[in-house]
C-alpha cells in the first residue's frame, strides 16, 4: 500500500513538473504571436574598426548614430521603411560615396507607426533640412524604443 502511494505522489510531481515546464516554454513563445516582425531599412554611412577614426570622418555628418557590433562601428544615417531612399538621403547629406542599406526586423508597433509618418513626410518633401530633421526625429525614437529596450 505504501509502495502505491510512493507512486502516485511520484507521478503527480512529475506531472505538475513536466506541465509547468511546457506552460513556460508557451508563454515564452506566446509574447510574440500578438506582434508581427516588421521590415526597417538602417542606411547605414561606413563602418569603421577604430571609433577615433569613425568620428573624425563623420563631423561633416549633420546626423548620425553609432553602435558597435562585431568588433565595427556602423555609422547609421537614416532609417525608413523604404529601401528606395539612397539618392535623396545622399543629396540631403551631401554624400557622394555609397549608402549600405540593412534590413532589420523589429517587433515595435509605436515606432513603426512613427516610422510610417515619417516616411510619408520624407517622400512628399526634398528640402534637405526636413528630410534631416525627419531623420533625427525618426532616430531618436529608435534609439528611445528599440534601442534602449534590447
Amino acid at each position: 500500500m505504501k509502495k502505491n502511494i510512493l507512486y502516485i505522489l511520484l507521478s503527480i510531481s512529475l506531472g505538475i513538473y513536466l506541465s509547468n515546464y511546457i506552460f513556460s516554454s508557451y508563454k515564452k513563445e506566446a509574447k510574440y504571436v500578438n506582434k508581427e516582425l516588421k521590415e526597417i531599412y538602417l542606411y547605414q554611412y561606413e563602418a569603421y574598426n577604430n571609433k577615433e577614426v569613425m568620428l573624425e570622418n563623420t563631423k561633416v555628418l549633420k546626423n548620425y548614430f553609432y553602435y558597435k557590433k562585431d568588433n565595427l562601428y556602423h555609422v547609421i544615417i537614416a532609417i525608413s521603411q523604404k529601401k528606395d531612399l539612397s539618392e535623396k538621403l545622399k543629396k540631403a547629406y551631401n554624400i557622394q560615396s555609397n549608402i549600405y542599406v540593412k534590413k532589420e526586423k523589429i517587433i515595435n508597433n509605436e515606432f513603426i507607426t512613427n516610422l510610417n509618418e515619417y516616411d510619408k513626410l520624407i517622400k512628399k518633401t526634398d528640402d534637405e533640412n526636413v528630410i534631416i530633421n525627419a531623420e533625427k526625429q525618426i532616430m531618436a525614437k529608435y534609439k528611445e524604443l528599440i534601442l534602449d529596450n534590447d
